[in-house]
């Protein structure tokens, strides 16, 4: 009496279609992985500094990335950020951060600033008005 072989050995052909279907899952969890890693962006417009003395000549846009455990607000032409645990505090930390860069260019003769340094330089005193009369 013949008897059927019922179970597959371990040399058998894995067929191509789980193959290929592992393939596509392990594509799709590295996607997913790195989607996790991608930080939530906003695009905001900060059109009032919100301190004493300090004013915007006009609206300064800003980019707010959202973490697992920060958010960062960066001004990109500036290279300048704030961080917090909400947006609201990376946000006014953006803002500490705009006016101490104002104070550190302001004084400097543009001959004694390198090529970046100057054009922040132009920037902020194209954005920020400092009445010193206005301080409370």
């Amino acid at each position: 009496m013949k008897t059927k072989k019922l179970i597959k050995s371990n040399k058998d052909p894995i067929p191509e279609e789980i193959t290929v279907n592992n393939k596509q899952i392990r594509e799709l969890e590295d996607r997913v992985n790195k989607l996790e890693k991608t930080p939530d962006i906003l695009k905001i417009e900060i059109n009032d500094i919100q301190m004493d003395g300090y004013y915007l000549k006009k609206p300064i846009e800003a980019i707010v990335k959202f973490y697992p455990n920060e958010v960062l607000a960066v001004i990109p032409d500036l290279e300048i950020y704030g961080e917090g645990n909400n947006e609201i505090d990376a946000i006014n930390e953006l803002k500490l951060e705009l006016i101490d860069l104002y104070h550190d260019l302001i004084d400097i003769p543009d001959q004694k600033l390198g090529k970046y340094p100057k054009s922040w330089k132009k920037i902020v005193c194209s954005i920020i008005k400092y009445d010193e009369n206005k301080k409370v």
